[in-house]
């Protein structure tokens, strides 16, 4: 019997991200993030077998020889994927702070109409450990 298989595979990424931060007046802190990936994977495989070559020197050359069982097989696949992403926080004298989101993301392997989906997101915080009720006061500490 001889079978020759052949694989080919390979993949690349590319993802930038930009931050931006700056202050307006001494109390309002903004923060601006945005984020692109772009991904590529293919694969490339062919297989093929026979047995009962009559001659040794036939076996990988010439597979069409084999006068028993002969095997073939090949697959091709190839995925592509995008995301974008923003963000936004806010922050107001360090204490109460606000961040928004979204991100998108496509994929080349779903169904016409549903390649595409959004997640968005959003988040609200207070630090009230900087609130000048929470200072110590007459002994009492938290």
């Amino acid at each position: 019997m001889a079978s020759i298989t052949n694989n080919a595979t390979y993949g690349y990424k590319w993802e930038n991200i930009l931050n931006y931060n700056f202050k307006i007046a001494k109390d309002h802190e903004f923060g601006l993030t945005g984020v692109t990936s772009w991904s590529k994977n293919q694969t490339e495989y062919s297989y093929a077998a026979a047995q009962g070559q009559q001659l040794t020197s036939q076996s990988f050359w010439k597979l069409s020889a084999g006068t028993q069982k002969q095997s073939l097989d090949s697959d091709f696949k190839q995925t592509q994927s995008k995301s974008y992403a923003a963000r936004i926080n806010y922050n107001f004298k360090g204490r109460y702070i606000v961040t928004l989101s979204n991100r998108w993301d496509g994929v080349s392997h779903l169904a016409v109409g549903n390649k595409w989906d959004s997640f968005p997101a959003a988040a609200i915080a207070w630090r009230i450990s900087d609130e000048s009720f929470m200072e110590k006061k007459s002994g009492l500490a938290f």
